[in-house]
C-alpha cells in the first residue's frame, strides 16, 4: 500500500522554517539592539542582520528538519541529524550572504 506523505512534509518543512525564523529573529534582535545602543550600527542595519539571521536560520532549519524526515531517521539519532544539518546549510548560508570578502576563499575572490 503506497502513502501519500507529501503533506507531513510539508507540514515538516514549514515547521521547521517557522521555528528557525523565530529563533534567529529572537537571538539576532538582542544583539542588533545592543549594537544600536553601542552606536556601532544604524537601525537599518540592524533590521538587515535581523532579517538576514532570520531568515538563514529558518531556512537551515527547515532543511534539517526535512532531510531528517526524507531520510526517517528516529529516536536520538534524530536530534543530532537535524542538529547537524541545520549546521552545515546554516554555515554554508552565511558564507554565500556574506559580505565580507575576507571570509571568502582566494578561489571564491578570484571567480568574482
Amino acid at each position: 500500500m503506497k502513502t501519500n506523505t507529501t503533506p507531513a512534509l510539508i507540514a515538516t518543512a514549514f515547521g521547521g522554517l517557522l521555528a528557525g525564523a523565530i529563533t534567529g529573529a529572537t537571538l539576532s534582535s538582542v544583539r542588533a539592539v545592543k549594537k544600536v545602543k553601542d552606536k556601532k550600527i544604524t537601525t537599518k542595519q540592524a533590521t538587515k542582520e535581523v532579517l538576514q539571521e532570520s531568515t538563514s536560520l529558518g531556512i537551515a532549519t527547515s532543511v534539517g528538519v526535512t532531510t531528517t524526515a526524507l531520510l526517517g531517521i528516529t529516536g536520538v539519532l534524530s536530534i543530532a541529524s537535524v542538529a547537524l544539518v541545520t549546521a552545515s546549510a546554516k554555515y554554508a548560508l552565511d558564507r554565500a550572504l556574506s559580505d565580507d570578502e575576507k571570509e571568502k576563499t582566494t578561489l571564491e575572490i578570484k571567480e568574482i
